[in-house]
């Protein structure tokens, strides 16, 4: 498993993900709240906390942490239960 810093040029990526995980486990969100959460989250969410992505050849994961707590951590959909292939 590679885990590193992000930076805002992973910030497509991140989107990605946090896209791929939301749709497939957030069945709650209405259409238009997921929508605004993916507009705002690059905007204001992502650059207010400590990122880092999980993955070599792409972004598979990411998780935010402020201060000493985790905010966010999103599994893109295609990568569940591969924890041991060698791309992570």
């Amino acid at each position: 498993m590679h885990i590193r810093k992000a930076n805002t040029g992973d910030y497509p990526g991140i989107m990605r993900v946090w896209e791929s995980s939301v749709l497939a486990t957030h069945d709650f969100l209405q259409g238009s709240d997921f929508e605004l959460f993916k507009r705002i989250i690059p905007e204001q969410f992502l650059p207010a906390l400590d990122l880092y992505v999980i993955g070599q050849d792409q972004i598979a994961g990411v998780l935010g942490v402020s201060g000493e707590n985790l905010e966010m951590l999103f599994i893109d959909a295609a990568a569940r239960a591969k924890a041991s292939d060698s791309n992570w």
